[in-house]
């Protein structure tokens, strides 16, 4: 096809392709950026628990992407850390989409909320921007199709 640039006129016009992998660029892209974020030592994110205030936490992935861990509210080093086995998560959520973000979450940050689900908890997660939530909900999502092959 031929779009006329902003000026139109002769010669002024150029042929333009979509490109079919952008969307697939910018997908790994994201991927990938959610990946450096969750590898070791992890990223600070605010962790919404059943009770209590929402308080700062560790979370990361084990290096064979496996296991999603973070540290709990008393204790930062690895030995306090929680667990969840990716291929345990059911679902992945986003914005107020959970009982503990319905109870405690804001509805003008639901593009920081993220949640992820297996059958007996919830790990519900705020993030700093949504950009880094759609990054790690991106990894996530990556880690959950790879962990079956």
């Amino acid at each position: 096809r031929r779009a006329a640039s902003e000026g139109g006129g002769l010669g002024s016009s150029r042929t333009t392709r979509p490109n079919p992998f952008s969307s697939v660029r910018a997908q790994a892209g994201s991927e990938v950026a959610g990946l450096a974020a969750l590898s070791p030592p992890g990223i600070r994110l605010k962790k919404h628990g059943r009770k209590g205030r929402p308080h700062s936490c560790n979370v990361a992935v084990d290096p064979k992407g496996a296991v999603v861990t973070w540290t709990s509210r008393k204790r930062s080093a690895p030995q306090g850390a929680a667990v969840i086995q990716i291929a345990e998560l059911t679902d992945v959520r986003l914005g107020v989409a959970t009982h503990v973000f319905q109870r405690c979450g804001r509805p003008e940050r639901a593009g920081h909320y993220f949640s992820l689900v297996t059958s007996f908890r919830t790990l519900d997660l705020e993030c700093p921007t949504p950009d880094v939530r759609n990054d790690l909900v991106a990894a996530i999502d990556f880690l959950r199709t790879h962990a079956e092959l």
